[in-house]
């Protein structure tokens, strides 16, 4: 042994001196069993226990020397992993609440403050951007996001045939707060989910510490608003004369008819991303369990009584976030909602539609919904009429 460990230190000192120095120190960054054969080949002579292992250390002490100051070109790329994608998030899971199962998913500390992800109709929990997520997160917020009933891999129901209404969803998001053991959460809604977040702050009062409501208007959809812009001609149109249903056993179709569901909500102001609705669809398709259910019933519950008389009793801080180019709802909604709601903030988002926070639109929304809820939550704590039958979009989004 003592005579290989003198070896190794011969040739450590040869190898600082020689040329060598930085072939070895590279694969030992790049490819340290490689690195160790190298080192093997150079100072194992002859072929012994001692001088293997010595070769290992010639080359672990050669790559912690040299290798920090290496060029960078010659290290191997760091793949670009969004750390809190792996580390922080709980993976999707089955709750079950309220009576039904609701797949959801958190990221981030559950000592932050929540905040609960609500989608819009025919929509999942897809809708949220991991990295939209990610970046609350970073923010120092916990984020859930979760499938409503009919979405993705939360219960679903016979298409056509939903065995709910609007105020069961309601009680949903009120269920599963009690089922991950939070107290109140910060409350982000988008068109139908922010019908939801409305209903929630109004019959569960203690369970929103803040309201974000995205894309909505006062009351919620699927009554009659007349003082209050109509949709687009384009969108009534549309509604008028639907587009025939796919093959919902046809991969390639059914995601021809989702990116073209969503074309007509997008703001007209910048060019539809096609490539990228293509890339959601495809997520969506591959992973919903009855794709077919998901872009009908949501369109078809009960949206139950008017409720735009009680938005004064709303006491939880609200903030409202509407495209100034939203044709289901035209913009004047979200401003009527705001004002509507005792201390609201408005904000309107330039070139958005009736759409999910566009990402040109993030830079604005997240700071935003990061400042309106901090410091407001209660933290976490161990808890003992027919809307018209639409196949896609509709008044409820």
């Amino acid at each position: 042994m003592l005579a290989g460990s003198v070896l190794a230190f011969s040739a450590y000192v040869w190898l600082l001196q020689s040329a060598a120095v930085s072939l070895v120190a590279t694969y030992a960054y790049v490819n340290p069993l490689v690195a160790v054969m190298l080192g093997w080949l150079i100072v194992a002579e002859p072929v012994t226990m001692p001088t293997i292992v010595g070769g290992a250390v010639v080359v672990l002490g050669v790559a912690v020397v040299v290798g920090s100051e290496l060029p960078s070109k010659t290290r191997r790329p760091k793949p670009e992993r969004r750390i809190w994608r792996y580390v922080m998030s709980t993976g999707e899971r089955i709750v079950k609440a309220n009576g039904v199962e609701l797949c959801v998913e958190s990221f981030g500390d559950p000592a932050d403050p929540a905040v609960l992800l609500i989608h819009g109709a025919g929509h999942s929990l897809l809708a949220w951007d991991e990295d939209f997520v990610g970046r609350l997160v970073a923010g120092g917020r916990q984020v859930i996001r979760y499938d409503s009933r009919d979405a993705g891999h939360s219960t679903g129901y016979p298409a056509g045939s939903p065995a709910y209404g609007l105020g069961d969803l309601v009680a949903d998001a009120a269920a599963l707060l009690d089922a991950l053991g939070i107290t109140a959460a910060h409350v982000v809604g988008m068109s139908q989910g922010a019908a939801v977040a409305q209903l929630l702050a109004l019959d569960h009062a203690d369970r929103v510490a803040s309201l974000t409501l995205a894309s909505s208007t006062p009351g919620g959809p699927g009554h009659h608003h007349p003082d209050l812009p109509a949709m687009s001609q384009e969108i009534q149109e549309l509604f008028a004369n639907e587009p025939a249903e796919p093959d919902w056993s046809d991969r390639a179709a059914v995601i021809d008819y989702l990116v073209e569901a969503e074309r007509p909500f997008a703001a007209r102001s910048r060019p539809f991303d096609t490539d990228g609705m293509r890339a959601a669809a495809e997520r969506v398709v591959e992973r919903t369990a009855d794709i077919a259910a998901q872009l009908t019933n949501p369109y078809l519950i009960d949206a139950g009584e008017p409720w735009r008389g009680r938005l004064g009793q709303v006491g939880a801080p609200t903030l409202v976030l509407h495209g100034t180019e939203d044709p289901l709802f035209p913009i004047g909604h979200g401003r009527a909602l705001a004002a509507e709601i005792p201390g609201a903030r408005f904000t309107p988002l330039e070139q958005a539609g009736h759409e999910v926070f566009p990402r040109h639109q993030w830079d604005l929304v997240i700071p935003a919904i990061l400042d309106h809820t901090a410091g407001r939550s209660l933290g976490h704590q161990a808890l003992a009429s027919p809307g018209p039958k639409r196949r896609r979009h509709n008044s409820f989004g």
